[in-house]
């Protein structure tokens, strides 16, 4: 025969028990919103899906060009393509997503801006995109200030000071220019252009590969590499060199003299840097 004494469960105080209330309407309160939150982004996103390039409409844009000595232009996303032609003004060519491009003079700066999304949680809503900004020809020389977000860039033809921003994607250029300001912070970047008195390269991260022979030498080139590699070719002749290096290697046959009137200035901290000569 047992002893052992049966101890009757312990009721909850009316403090306890609304804990337990507001604790059980809290969870459903939450997991209430975290499905309508899913089911309105799902819808969200099918909605956005349908502004994708192919639903999109096809803008064009022209412009005057009469006093226009420098042209600016900023694409978040998807390809832009500059290029010359047989035209009279300014001709623009792209694909909206539910914004629009615009072309503007700013002085005598022609400016082209992307479409501004209020809301796109990260995603690139207009990725596939294609557009396009031929000039006349009598732009030839023409300043090019370029600033890409993301996606691809490319320019072919003869320009004067040319600079540009990359944060992320591909950016290309062709041709000849008198001088190129280049910023990295991510991506890649392939430059063929001769003529140049001065070259600058600020590279954060990626690869930059350049051709800059043909007519003429830099007088000045400077690169500047956080983290990443940058190929140069340059025209078989003398430079005077200055290196500086934390991690990485800086590679060069070129013909190196104290005495060479172009200079080239190489700081590096990790990655590579290679400079070949011909």
């Amino acid at each position: 025969m047992s002893n052992d004494t049966l101890i009757p469960p312990a009721q909850q105080t009316p403090e306890a028990r609304t804990g337990s209330r507001a604790l059980a309407i809290t969870l459903g309160v939450v997991g209430g919103v975290v499905i309508l939150g899913t089911l309105g982004f799902s819808g969200l996103y099918a909605a956005m899906g349908a502004a994708r390039p192919g639903s999109g409409e096809f803008q064009t844009l022209t412009s005057d060009v009469t006093g226009v000595s420098g042209v600016e232009i900023n694409s978040s996303a998807g390809d832009f393509r500059v290029e010359f032609g047989n035209v009279d003004e300014a001709v623009f060519n792209g694909v909206t997503d539910g914004g629009t491009w615009t072309m503007t003079r700013h002085g005598d700066t022609l400016v082209i801006d992307s479409p501004r999304r209020w809301f796109t949680f990260g995603i690139d809503w207009n990725f596939d995109s294609t557009s396009t900004l031929v000039l006349p020809r009598s732009l030839d020389g023409v300043d090019l200030d370029v600033s890409i977000s993301a996606g691809s860039f490319g320019a072919e033809g003869e320009f004067g000071d040319v600079s540009y921003g990359l944060s992320a994607g591909d950016f290309s250029i062709s041709g000849s220019a008198r001088s190129l300001d280049a910023d990295m912070s991510a991506g890649s970047s392939m430059i063929e252009l001769s003529g140049l008195q001065t070259a600058s390269f600020e590279v954060a991260a990626g690869d930059l590969w350049g051709d800059l022979r043909g007519e003429g030498a830099p007088d000045e080139i400077d690169i500047d590499v956080s983290a990443g590699s940058v190929e140069l070719q340059l025209p078989d002749v003398p430079y005077a060199m200055t290196r500086e290096s934390v991690f990485g290697d800086i590679s060069s046959n070129l013909d190196e003299s104290a005495r060479a009137t172009r200079t080239i200035s190489v700081e590096l901290a990790a990655g590579d840097v290679t400079l070949t000569a011909g």
